[in-house]
């Protein structure tokens, strides 16, 4: 009987072995093990969650991208149209004080011609003159002159 208690004892102390051995060295690796895979089935279970917030995320970037590209087109488009008209405006202004620089122009060159045709009459009313008084007067040439001056004067002032 003393070999059955020893025996028994014996394989008490084998199974207290064999279960400190087990908890030591394989249980903590299982379940270490069996957390990771509970963690990974939860992030496949997340994982459809995330790929629609992450699609709607990338919908709402791609909105608001399209809305700022179409406000920036706007902007061009309102940029564009400033500088149509201020270069409109700028040609209009210069097409403008081109046209009085040319009326000037022409006003000053009538002028010119007035002057001239008003120069030569006034010679050939002398030339005239002098024709005319050498034939009536052939007197002195004094009273030659003052009767041209007395007469181109009096055709200039009429």
């Amino acid at each position: 009987m003393d070999l059955h208690i020893d025996l028994i004892i014996g394989m008490l102390i084998n199974i207290i072995i064999m279960f400190i051995l087990i908890k030591v060295f394989l249980t903590k690796p299982v379940v270490s093990a069996l957390h990771e895979r509970k963690k990974l089935i939860e992030k496949l279970e997340n994982a459809d969650e995330e790929y629609d917030a992450m699609i709607n995320e990338a919908n709402e970037k791609a909105k608001n991208i399209i809305g700022e590209s179409l406000q920036h087109k706007k902007n061009i488009l309102q940029e564009t149209q400033t500088l149509a008209d201020k270069t409109k405006n700028d040609i209009i202004e210069s097409g403008r004080r081109e046209a009085e620089q040319i009326t000037k122009n022409a006003e000053h060159k009538a002028k010119l011609l007035q002057e001239e045709v008003e120069q030569e009459f006034a010679t050939s009313v002398k030339s005239i003159s002098e024709i005319v008084v050498k034939k009536l007067i052939n007197e002195d040439v004094d009273i030659k002159k003052s009767y041209i001056e007395t007469l181109i004067h009096e055709a200039t002032n009429s």
